[in-house]
């Protein structure tokens, strides 16, 4: 049981933390319509497309590369569009922008997920920097061996782009082709004719920069299998019909995934649970359980009024139960759908749950949760 309930908590968690996600950000159109929303980039045959999607439209609207003139991310990077020409092919992709100035750095990446880096002057077109390797005879050996020799073409780049500034390419300081090399002589270049240049930085990922909720909630619990002849008593308990009451009362730390601009989180809580039975005598009595809870949560629209639903399990729990009682309460994997409203600070929320493990439990709960405040890291850095 332990086993088939870790492998359905992981492949749940695996299917929304692998999943594509969306990102915040602007698009500029080529007839310079501005859009803000939602968009992910996807590629099918080799061709790249733009996914885009708002509040205030249904369904995702498809942009190639042809038709964008470039998109910011939230995150600080920044994507321009241009043509690739192979042989008498010309196709548009997009190409994130590492540094912009009078030489500007760009890459991309291809199919086999290889990064490419492209230096571009300012009226000029895209310039892929590459290495061509050839087999050779080995002049050194008197058997005609061949070997393969390497050839930098991507100083031909770097000598165009670095015209003002020849001694960038001094021979005894050789710049390799990585994008740390590249990228540091591009800034000597500027430094080198006084100009001033954008180098664009990833946001750090943080933990200031990750959204978390905090909260509290309060539930009616109901159960309908209530065992006779005692919860140790396996082979002669009996299952009644009626319902058991009892009550929940519950903390929690909500902590959404990162880029799912909260649609998806982990949820972990810690939560009182009080239920009351009555034995075969008509006594009436109640215990208590302290549980230690994960959940996994969905959201339909992001970061405002939404739908939800999810799946959770029980870590571990305290409780007061004694051997003669006639009734266990267990809940180790159970289902959650519920709806969110937001109130900007706070959200309110309802929401239904159900165990469908060992003992079918209904749990009904009202809550408030708080948004924390994350702090914001610069973009992008300015430098002369």
């Amino acid at each position: 049981m332990i086993r088939l309930l870790f492998f359905t908590y992981l492949f749940f968690y695996s299917s929304i933390a692998f999943t594509q996600e969306y990102y915040s950000g602007t698009i500029i159109l080529n007839n310079s319509d501005t859009l803000k929303g939602m968009f992910k980039v996807s590629t099918n045959d080799g061709l790249s497309s733009l996914k885009f999607k708002n509040d205030s439209i249904d369904r995702d609207i498809e942009y190639k590369p042809e038709n964008v003139k470039k998109f910011f991310l939230n995150n600080g990077e920044i994507f321009e569009s241009y043509p690739i020409v192979e042989g008498e092919q010309k196709n548009y992709d997009f190409f994130r922008c590492i540094i912009q100035g009078t030489v500007s750095l760009y890459s991309r990446y291809d199919q086999l997920l290889t990064e490419h880096l492209y230096l571009k002057t300012v009226d000029g077109q895209l310039m892929e920097l590459i290495e061509k390797k050839v087999i050779t005879d080995d002049p050194s050996s008197n058997s005609h061996n061949l070997e393969e020799r390497t050839y930098p073409l991507y100083y031909r780049v770097l000598g165009y782009a670095y015209v003002k500034c020849p001694r960038l390419l001094d021979p005894n300081k050789l710049i390799k082709l990585n994008k740390k090399s590249i990228e540091k002589s591009v800034i000597d270049y500027h430094q080198c004719i006084n100009e001033s240049y954008t180098k664009y930085s990833v946001e750090k990922n943080d933990k200031s920069s990750i959204p978390i909720q905090y909260g509290l909630y309060f539930g009616k619990v109901y159960t309908n299998k209530v065992y006779y002849g005692g919860y140790y008593s396996w082979s002669t308990k009996e299952i009644s019909s009626d319902y058991t009451k009892g009550y929940n009362a519950g903390g929690f730390i909500n902590f959404f995934l990162r880029n799912s601009n909260q649609s998806k989180s982990i949820q972990c809580e810690v939560i009182y649970s009080n239920y009351s039975f009555t034995n075969d005598k008509k006594v009436e009595y109640s215990r208590y359980t302290v549980s230690f809870r994960s959940l996994i949560k969905l959201y339909l629209h992001e970061n405002k009024n939404s739908f939800y639903f999810g799946l959770g399990s029980q870590l571990y729990n305290i409780n007061n139960y004694k051997q003669d009682d006639y009734v266990e309460v267990y809940s180790p994997v159970f289902t959650n759908l519920g709806y969110s409203y937001n109130l900007g600070k706070c959200k309110v929320f309802a929401d239904f749950r159900l165990d469908f493990f060992f003992d079918k439990i209904y749990t009904v709960n009202l809550g408030l949760a708080f948004n924390s405040k994350n702090k914001k890291a610069p973009s992008q850095v300015e430098s002369k």
